[in-house]
């Protein structure tokens, strides 16, 4: 198990008990909006004018909860900085291999370079969605909880 001062912590709320698991809500906000010149800033404005977004998702229960009670739950900082390359790094690395190629290929032309770039962008989020998927089903790559909140 991974240390607790190396993990990502989150306050979610718990929606309904299953068994073992417990399925919870976190909402998402935006950085945007929190530091001293919020007020006059035009990316806070645009950041409060979207609603937050829920994510809905299953944690394996450490201690007994009831719905309706907050929870602590973790996520291994390690993991999460891989799963950020894979879905950020990986497309980059591909569009760039795409206009590599395509020119090697094609020869020099802003067209050419254009096709290739989009080719390996979507062959790179193709390559991410599958690596996320296969992530996800990895244990030591789901939130866990850590301890009921206060």
């Amino acid at each position: 198990m991974t240390d607790l001062t190396d993990m990502v912590t989150e306050t979610a709320l718990v929606m309904d008990v299953d068994g073992d698991y417990a399925w919870v809500e976190c909402i998402s906000r935006s950085a945007c909006g929190q530091c001293h010149v919020a007020d006059n800033c035009g990316n806070s404005a645009v950041a409060k004018a979207f609603s937050p977004k829920t994510h809905r998702f299953q944690v394996r229960l450490t201690h007994p909860v009831l719905p309706g009670q907050r929870i602590e739950i973790g996520l291994p900082a390690q993991n999460l900085v891989r799963s950020a390359m894979l879905i950020y790094l990986l497309p980059l690395l591909t569009m760039m291999m795409g206009v590599m190629v395509a020119v090697y290929m094609f020869g020099h032309s802003d067209n050419v370079a254009l096709a290739g770039c989009v080719a390996g962008a979507l062959v790179g989020f193709f390559m991410a969605r599958i690596g996320a998927k296969r992530l996800s089903l990895r244990r030591d790559y789901q939130p866990v909880m850590l301890s009921l909140s206060r």
